[in-house]
């Protein structure tokens, strides 16, 4: 989703309430770190769905 109509703050209430991930690209946002973060969040998932 794509919005200019909300803030960022808003975005992560909604998303924490959906119980979802949010990837938030702003001005300060680089390729390298979007992606380390994308990393972080795939391993989180992985370690969260263990029994």
């Amino acid at each position: 989703m794509l919005s200019s109509a909300v803030g960022s703050e808003e975005l992560i209430d909604l998303a924490d309430m959906l119980r979802t991930e949010l990837l938030l690209i702003d001005d300060s946002t680089t390729v390298r770190e979007f992606a380390k973060e994308i990393r972080w969040n795939q391993a989180y998932c992985r370690l969260a769905a263990r029994p």
